[in-house]
C-alpha cells in the first residue's frame, strides 16, 4: 500500500478508543488507582501495584513504596520510582486503554509530588497509532475549561496523517495540581508507513513541585 493510500485509512480508526471518565463539579479528583499528588507513602495502597525500581539508578527490584527513599533524587529534589500495576487478563499497565509506563515521584517527606503518565514506544500497530488520544482524554478528566494550549506548528520533516497533525501542550491549575499533556501525532516525511510519531504525556504535579 503507498503511503498517501496509507495515511487516509489510519485516521479512521482512532474514534475506537475508551474514554477516561470526566470529573463531575463537586467531585474530588483521581490522578490514578487510588494514587494522587498530595499522598502520603503511608496511605499508598498496599496491593496492586508491582515491579518497582528507582529511575536515574541501575535497575534493582524495590520491596514497595517504602523504598521511595533509596532512590536518587534528581534535579528537582524529587526520588523517582518506576511501577506497573497489576490488572487480570493484561500484561501492560493500562490508563484508560493505553499501554503506558507509569513513574512516582516523591518529595523528601514521603508526599507524593509528581505522576508521569507516558504512552509507551514498543507495542503494537494498533496500540500505538491512538496514543496520542490519551492526551484529549487526560483533559477531558480534569474537565475542559481553564486549559492554556500551544499547538505546534509542523516541521521541515514532518506532515499530517490525513488531515491530522497534533503537536499540543496544554497545562492547566486544579485544586492543589498542576497538569501538563502533551500530545503528538504526525507522519516522518519521506519515511515508511510505520514511522509516524503518536505519544501522550502527562505530568500531574503537586503545585510548587512542577518540572523546572
Amino acid at each position: 500500500m503507498k503511503n498517501s493510500a496509507w495515511l487516509q485509512v489510519l485516521v479512521p480508526a482512532f474514534s475506537l478508543m475508551l474514554s477516561m471518565p470526566a470529573v463531575a463539579a463537586g467531585e474530588s479528583i483521581s490522578d490514578l488507582r487510588n494514587v494522587g499528588v498530595g499522598m502520603s507513602v503511608k496511605d499508598l495502597p498496599p496491593s496492586g501495584y508491582h515491579n518497582a525500581w528507582c529511575l536515574g539508578a541501575p535497575k534493582q527490584q524495590l520491596e514497595g513504596w517504602s523504598d521511595w527513599s533509596s532512590c536518587p533524587a534528581n534535579a528537582d529534589g524529587l526520588h523517582g520510582m518506576h511501577v506497573e500495576y497489576n490488572q487480570p487478563g493484561q500484561d501492560d499497565t493500562m490508563v484508560a486503554g493505553h499501554p503506558v509506563d507509569l513513574s512516582i515521584f516523591f518529595d523528601g517527606s514521603g508526599r507524593v509530588a509528581r505522576i508521569e503518565i507516558k504512552t509507551v514506544e514498543h507495542t503494537s500497530l494498533y496500540m500505538k497509532k491512538k496514543a496520542y488520544r490519551l492526551g484529549h482524554q487526560a483533559i477531558e478528566h480534569y474537565g475542559e475549561d481553564g486549559w492554556k494550549c500551544e499547538k505546534g506548528q509542523a516541521g521541515p520533516d514532518e506532515e499530517p496523517i490525513g488531515d491530522v497533525y497534533v503537536n499540543d501542550t496544554c497545562t492547566k491549575s486544579v485544586d492543589q495540581r498542576a497538569i501538563e499533556v502533551k500530545s503528538r501525532f504526525f507522519h516522518k516525511k519521506g519515511g515508511a508507513p510505520a514511522d509516524f510519531v503518536s505519544e501522550s504525556l502527562v505530568v500531574i504535579s503537586l503545585r510548587g513541585s512542577e518540572p523546572k
